[in-house]
């Protein structure tokens, strides 16, 4: 009897095509899980979002990107200096929530 591969599942594969790099932020996406965000799993991303992201993390500029009604913060390594002792509690937050503030006033 042949036991069959085990499949690497669509969600793990998707996250490595998307969070390119071993920079820390791209670790940072691939280790969360973002059910718990208002942007939701990155499986679920329309493509605009996945385009931006795979853009936003191959930069060498700083570059943030609010994304949603709640301007769900992601943002690149170049921007960890700009938003100082916000990172990385704001990733995946609502820009402005009491907790996090991916973007200066």
């Amino acid at each position: 009897m042949k036991i069959p591969e085990p499949e690497v599942s669509r969600g793990s594969a998707e996250k490595e095509r998307l969070f390119l790099g071993q920079s820390e932020l791209a670790c940072l996406m691939r280790g969360v899980g973002r059910a718990s965000t208002p942007i939701g799993l990155p499986e679920f991303w329309p493509l605009s979002l996945k385009t931006t992201v795979r853009i936003m993390l191959t930069s060498q500029q700083p570059i943030w990107t609010g994304w949603g009604e709640e301007l769900t913060c992601l943002c690149n390594d170049p921007y960890k200096s700009i938003i100082g002792g916000e990172h990385p509690r704001a990733l995946g937050q609502p820009n402005g929530a009491s907790t996090s503030r991916c973007a200066t006033s």
